[in-house]
């Protein structure tokens, strides 16, 4: 499952949470994918999942600073920042790691149930 599917599937399942001590209810982007997925290991081992947000982060968006930020992994951290302050939603946020992320290159046969819309993560904002 990509990055950003797991994140629009995990914000179904917890609330958004800034707290470096994510629970089994609450969790950042990172936390919400890793729940998504089943691994309850949290955010701290998202790359053990999806190698690539350890690499270099080359487009910084959201007029974050780029010399900042060594790897997308802390970016994602930073923008889900933005999105608990109001400044950007988790779909802009899930929005822009599709764009980073790279393609699947083969998917594992409970992959085909678990896309996720946007429309499907604007709904289960808009309950909460």
């Amino acid at each position: 499952m990509k990055l950003s599917e797991a994140i629009c599937l995990g914000s179904m399942l917890l609330k958004p949470s800034q707290n470096i001590f994510n629970t089994k209810d609450s969790g950042c982007a990172l936390h919400m994918a890793m729940a998504a997925i089943g691994d309850n290991r949290g955010w701290l081992h998202a790359e053990s999942v999806w190698p690539w947000i350890m690499e270099r982060a080359h487009v910084v968006p959201f007029g974050l600073h780029p010399w900042f930020y060594k790897d997308y992994k802390c970016l994602i951290i930073s923008l889900f920042g933005k999105v608990m302050a109001g400044e950007i939603s988790l779909g802009q946020l899930v929005a822009w790691v599709a764009t980073v992320e790279p393609a699947e290159t083969q998917a594992s046969p409970s992959d085909e149930h678990s896309q996720v819309s946007m429309a499907d993560l604007d709904f289960a904002l808009k309950a909460k």
